[in-house]
């Protein structure tokens, strides 16, 4: 869509504006809490966190993530994401071969994973009640 197009509809349409503007407040609410999380919580925690987060934008539970992609993601160092990486393995979260890894069980990766998910879970379901 041109720019300019787009400037009309959105000085226009009182609901297209309310709409874009809402779903720019939860991405700018999602990316404050993104970057509190990754000062305060550990590595586990995070890794936990952005594979749920990963898996439920892309609705796949197979993700061609490689260590060094996660460990941009999580801001953390590539040998701490492969530590947790393979705990989550051994206990049954996961499984992972290279690029890929694949969620094997979503409630105790639930179990891991920091508050941080399941408030921004919860800001996303009460703003589409609305």
């Amino acid at each position: 869509m041109p720019v300019d197009s787009l400037r009309r509809t959105f000085q226009a349409r009182d609901g297209f504006r309310s709409a874009a503007l809402a779903d720019i407040g939860r991405q700018w609410n999602e990316v404050a809490s993104l970057l509190a999380c990754s000062r305060v919580h550990p590595h586990r925690e995070r890794v936990a966190r952005w594979l749920l987060m990963t898996m439920d934008k892309s609705r796949q539970t197979s993700l061609r993530l490689t260590h060094d992609d996660l460990a941009r993601m999580v801001g953390g160092a590539r040998h701490a994401v492969t530590v947790v990486l393979n705990e989550l393995r051994r206990e049954g979260a996961i499984a992972h071969s290279r690029g890929r890894i694949e969620v094997v069980d979503r409630g105790l990766l639930l179990q891991h994973a920091c508050e941080c998910h399941a408030a921004i879970e919860k800001a996303h379901r009460h703003n589409r009640i609305r």
